[in-house]
C-alpha cells in the first residue's frame, strides 16, 4: 500500500543509531541514484534536493511538530539555476529545518557540467567540443580540472617573474562614450578574437575586470567595450596600475592554462604534468549561484541550516562594461 508522501514524512522516524539524530525528528533522504517518485526513506530515497524541499514544504504547511532533517547521500548534485528557499521553507523558533550530508559521506552541490570528449590537439594542447558554445548558448570564464581552478590563458603568465604590466595611461571621455588604455611600446601582441579578451587592472584595494573592444598593437592602445562608468578614484585604471590580459588563443602557452574558442565551440587545455585528459574530471560552470534564501519583513526565514555540504563549480559572468571593484 502506498501512503501520501506528506504522511510518510510526518510519521516515519528513524533511530538515532542510523541517522545520528533524535528519533523524534522528521527525516527525509536523497541520493543521486534515487527517484523523485520515492517516499524519501533510507531504502527509497528521492533523487533531487528540489523534490525534498517541496516535500518539506508539506510538512511545514501542516505545522512543524519536530525538527526536519534532509539527509543527502554521497555524490554530486548538479544545478543549472539557484535552488530557492523562502518563508514556506522556514523553520520556526522551536524547530529547525536542516539539509545535511549523511554522516561520514561527501556531498557536492555543483553548479557545473562535465566536459568530455577530449582529444589531443596541436602540440601539448588537448581539445574538447562544448555543446551550445558555438551557438551562443553557453559561455564561461572559469574551468575546474580535477578539483583545481585552472588558469585562463593569460599574459604575462601567472608564474612569471613579473606577472603584470604597468599601464602607461588611461582615458575616459567626459560623456563616457569611449575608454582607452595605453601601454609602453612592444607589449601588446597580435591577438585574435579580441572581443573575448579581458583585462584585469588592479586598484589600491580592489580590481577591475574589463572587456576589450579592440586593440591597436602598433599604437599601444586598447579600446574597452562599452558601456563605461566612472569608477572610484583609488581603484579605476590609471597610469602605473598593474594589469594583465586573459582570453586570447595566442595566450595559451603553458601547462595548466585553458582557452574557450567561442567561434568554433572548442575548449583547449594544456594539461599539467601527470594529468591524463582521458580520465580527468573537467567541469565548467553553468550557474552563478547555487542557493538563494529570500524572506519577507513580516515572514522571515529562520532556523534553516545547511551542514556538511560542499558548494562547488560556480562561475561569475562579466556584467556589461565589466567589473569595477
Amino acid at each position: 500500500m502506498r501512503f501520501p508522501l506528506a504522511c510518510v514524512l510526518l510519521f516515519v522516524a528513524f533511530s538515532a543509531a542510523v541517522v545520528g539524530t533524535p528519533a523524534t525528528a522528521t527525516d527525509l533522504f536523497v541520493a543521486p541514484g534515487g527517484d523523485d517518485a520515492n517516499a524519501g526513506t533510507p531504502d527509497k530515497p528521492l533523487a533531487t534536493i528540489a523534490k525534498a524541499r517541496d516535500a518539506v514544504r508539506q510538512v511545514i504547511a501542516a505545522g512543524l511538530k519536530s525538527d526536519v532533517n534532509v539527509y543527502l547521500r554521497a555524490g554530486v548534485y548538479r544545478f543549472d539555476k539557484p535552488l530557492m528557499f523562502g518563508p514556506e521553507d522556514s523553520g520556526n523558533e522551536t524547530y529547525a529545518v536542516t539539509y545535511a550530508a549523511a554522516p561520514g559521506e561527501t556531498v557536492v552541490v555543483s553548479g557545473g557540467q562535465p566536459i568530455t570528449g577530449w582529444k589531443r590537439g596541436e602540440g601539448d594542447v588537448w581539445v574538447a567540443p562544448v555543446p551550445g558554445v558555438k551557438e551562443g548558448k553557453w559561455n564561461f570564464r572559469h574551468l575546474f580540472v580535477n578539483g583545481r581552478r585552472a588558469v585562463r590563458a593569460r599574459t604575462p603568465n601567472a608564474d612569471a617573474e613579473n606577472p603584470d604590466w604597468q599601464l602607461k595611461g588611461a582615458d575616459l571621455a567626459a560623456d563616457l562614450s569611449r575608454y582607452t588604455l595605453t601601454f609602453p611600446p612592444g607589449l601588446l601582441g597580435a591577438w585574435s578574437n579580441q572581443s573575448d579578451i579581458e583585462i584585469m587592472v588592479a586598484g589600491n584595494w580592489e580590481i577591475n575586470r574589463l572587456p576589450v573592444q579592440s586593440i591597436d598593437r602598433e599604437a599601444g592602445v586598447v579600446v574597452l567595450a562599452p558601456p563605461h562608468a566612472q569608477g572610484h578614484d583609488a581603484i579605476r585604471p590609471a597610469a602605473g596600475r598593474w594589469c594583465h590580459f586573459v582570453g586570447a588563443p595566442e595566450l595559451l602557452d603553458q601547462p595548466g592554462e585553458w582557452y574557450l574558442d567561442r567561434p568554433s565551440g572548442m575548449l583547449r587545455y594544456w594539461p599539467l604534468p601527470g594529468e591524463n585528459m582521458l580520465t580527468a574530471e573537467v567541469t565548467a560552470p553553468v550557474a552563478e549561484r547555487l542557493v538563494e534564501v529570500k524572506g519577507l519583513p513580516d515572514r522571515p526565514v529562520r532556523n534553516l541550516h545547511f551542514r556538511g555540504l560542499r558548494f562547488e563549480h560556480m562561475g561569475l559572468g562579466l556584467p556589461p562594461g565589466g567589473y569595477l571593484g
